[in-house]
């Protein structure tokens, strides 16, 4: 602390000092809650400002999924007019370079491109194959140990049946804890003739997708359908976060959290409807009316720690018979676990009701700005957009008191209320003895608020 703080001088928090301040656990919950009444919080959240200079049109096509690799560029990967392709380019501010063909299948629409860097220099690649006339649905992947200038054989990572209802759609990639590449996909195979249910389901690969096995069910709620999953691996050992939509929480699809721990394999059983590790992402004051449709999630995590959600809703659109064909892109920001999400924003503004900005996804540009893709109709030019985002991080709210100076923590028999606040290990308190408030080290950031005379105790 500066120059405006005395030296330690006070005692510090020892048997003495604790004998002379006998507080039970209740007297110190009273003492908390008059000292930060509710509803009177110093509101701050973590929020995101969409930059009105980098928003611009990428190419045509769909489905655009930007990843930054470890030399610094960034690939946009999608499909356009049933191939997959990818683009690359030095910088967010550069336009997109050439486009490179990465997989074309005779009597298929391949879409839903997504990509990885399990290791430098080496790409993996995979898509959704949607038979024309007769084949089976399909999840592939394909390998590039050039940066994506050329690509190897196909391999097929799982076949699902021929008939509508029976496909497989939406692959996803996941890097294990142990090695190996975990790879997630909305499956309706399991559920022949249904047209109501499809689960989560993923497979594994331990040579860096040259083949694949190993099929488990992550998530199935009876009845209803999980779709779009999209994973993330956690910081600091918090496990798996699986972003999906379903139509299991209230009215159409809405986004959902599935948890897992660290290195998950979900052999213990898939995540149903009711099990705790699953988790409306909207939820509180994020809560969405029943009747808004808000699909197609997708989700990141931050250098810092917080995770970036987003949705395509019709929250506010005037809807059509097809949610799909007017919702647009809405971004909401959560906390380390993959929770709490709130300070909803849009990237693109301003598309009109005959319009859409649908099957988006986000990006990690650096410790503070995020990439938002989305394909956009009615902007002018169809296809995909980009625009940077600039992550905006308050203090973590909290309940506010009368502020203390260090003379009027001199009374007797009496407490400071200490709240500290850390961006990424949260918020908590203490109720310290007179004299230590300037005790406390290490992730706090104290705050000292007026002091309290210690509540009557009982007696027992």
């Amino acid at each position: 602390m500066g120059s405006d703080y005395p030296p330690r001088t006070g005692p510090r928090m020892g048997s003495e000092m604790l004998r002379n301040v006998k507080v039970t656990t209740a007297a110190v919950l009273a003492a908390m809650l008059a000292a930060f009444p509710l509803g009177k919080p110093a509101v701050a959240e973590t929020t995101i400002t969409w930059l009105d200079a980098t928003r611009k049109f990428a190419c045509a096509g769909t489905y655009g999924r930007v990843k930054r690799l470890s030399d610094g560029s960034l690939a946009l990967v999608y499909s356009r007019g049933g191939d997959v392709c990818i683009r690359e380019t030095a910088s967010p501010e550069k336009d997109w370079g050439s486009e490179t063909l990465v997989a074309r299948t005779p009597g298929y629409s391949n879409t839903n491109a997504e990509m990885i860097e399990p290791e430098k220099g080496s790409l993996l690649f995979a898509w959704n194959g949607r038979p024309s006339a007769g084949g089976a649905y399909f999840i592939a992947t394909i390998i590039s140990t050039d940066g994506g200038r050329t690509w190897g054989r196909e391999a097929r990572a799982y076949t699902a049946g021929k008939e509508s209802g029976t496909g497989c759609w939406e692959p996803a990639f996941l890097l294990g804890t142990g090695g190996g590449v975990q790879l997630y996909f909305a499956n309706e195979a399991p559920f022949p003739g249904s047209n109501t249910e499809q689960e989560i389901g993923m497979v594994r690969s331990d040579d860096a997708g040259l083949t694949w096995n190993g099929y488990v069910t992550v998530s199935h709620r009876i009845g209803a359908r999980d779709g779009m999953p999209v994973p993330v691996r956690l910081a600091d050992g918090k496990g798996a976060a699986v972003a999906i939509e379903e139509n299991g929480i209230e009215g159409p699809f809405k986004p959902a959290i599935i948890h897992g721990r660290d290195g998950e394999d979900w052999s213990s059983g898939p995540v149903t409807g009711g099990d705790l590790r699953r988790t409306a992402a909207l939820a509180g004051a994020s809560r969405l009316p029943a009747s808004v449709y808000a699909g197609a999630p997708y989700l990141v995590q931050l250098p810092g720690g917080e995770t970036v959600l987003s949705v395509q809703s019709t929250q506010g659109r005037s809807v059509s018979s097809d949610p799909v064909a007017s919702a647009v892109m809405r971004v909401y920001v959560g906390d380390a676990n993959a929770e709490g999400f709130a300070g909803e924003s849009e990237p693109f503004p301003g598309i009109p009701a005959g319009g859409n900005g649908v099957w988006n996804s986000l990006a990690v540009v650096d410790d503070s700005t995020v990439m938002a893709v989305s394909s956009v109709r009615g902007m002018g030019k169809d296809g995909l957009w980009t625009v940077q985002g600039r992550v905006h991080r308050s203090p973590v709210p909290v309940f506010l008191a009368t502020p203390a100076t260090r003379n009027q923590n001199r009374r007797a028999h009496s407490v400071a209320v200490l709240w500290g606040a850390s961006h990424l290990h949260g918020f908590g308190g203490a109720m310290v003895p007179n004299g230590s408030a300037w005790d406390l080290s290490g992730r706090w950031s104290p705050q000292a608020w007026e002091t309290l005379p210690i509540p009557p105790v009982p007696a027992p």
